[in-house]
């Protein structure tokens, strides 16, 4: 169970790296578009990469606890993440942030899916 968490937790840590050097940029026939076109694959992405950090990141960790309290019901998935997002202060403020951010990753999908670059 400890090595399934810290595998998510890994990948969490390439969505927040994706996001912070914005390598996924690489994807794109930059010279060829616009530049608000550039802007809002960067805005999206950025945006999208750290919301799926977040939420693999508190996942990867439930994972874990549960290894090392040995119980298994203790470990949950994206539903126990946002629940636990939801019990903080400014709960409801956390789950539209991740929401947003979301949101954002299928824009940036989607741009991705028109202007990726050919090769």
């Amino acid at each position: 169970m400890a090595a399934i968490g810290a595998c998510i937790l890994i990948f969490a840590i390439v969505q927040f790296k994706h996001a912070y050097t914005t390598d996924f940029l690489e994807k794109f026939s930059l010279s060829s578009l616009s530049q608000r076109i550039t802007k809002s694959v960067t805005v999206t992405g950025r945006l999208g990469y750290t919301a799926r950090g977040v939420v693999y990141s508190l996942v990867g960790g439930f994972f874990i606890l549960a290894a090392l309290l040995s119980n298994p019901s203790e470990a949950g998935g994206l539903q126990k993440a946002l629940e636990t997002l939801m019990q903080q202060p400014f709960g409801p403020y956390l789950i539209a942030g991740v929401g947003v951010g979301f949101i954002m990753f299928g824009l940036y999908c989607a741009l991705e899916a028109k202007y990726r670059k050919i090769e």
